[in-house]
């Protein structure tokens, strides 16, 4: 199982905190061995700059995306609303009954009414039974 981000970010930084407190320890602990807890920190509180330096950069290309969608949305509804002004003053100058204002009506309100779109028949039942019921298992 891998771990999440914050996870992983925590436990470096922990480790690194483990390293600090136990200089003595990790390196008094073989003395046949040199094991240098200085320069492993160094090492990790490089790694967790540039981490952090990029997670900086990942959050302010995250907030640019939601600030760039509002933008476009708020365009888009402009637009739309445009279009549909535009649409309407069609309609006024040709008549409500001209064929082309009704085929325009038609379009935007099967696009507007959202319950119309993909209308399915519930399933027939070979039975009056009542559906609000539990099933009874079959025997």
């Amino acid at each position: 199982m891998s771990m999440t981000r914050s996870l992983k970010s925590v436990f470096a930084r922990w480790f690194i905190s483990i390293l600090k407190a136990n200089k003595t320890t990790i390196e008094t602990s073989n003395p046949n061995i040199t094991f240098d807890v200085t320069g492993h920190v160094t090492e990790l509180e490089t790694k967790e700059t540039a981490f952090v330096d990029e997670e900086g950069k990942v959050s302010a290309l995250v907030q640019a995306k939601v600030d760039m969608v509002k933008s476009v949305n708020d365009k888009l509804d402009d637009f739309y609303v445009a279009s549909s002004a535009s649409a309407e003053s069609v309609i006024g100058h040709l008549g409500k009954d001209h064929t082309l204002s009704k085929i325009i009506s038609k379009q935007r309100d099967s696009m507007v009414n959202i319950k119309l779109r993909g209308k399915k028949n519930p399933p027939k039942s070979d039975n009056n039974s009542d559906t609000t019921t539990e099933p009874t298992p079959e025997t």
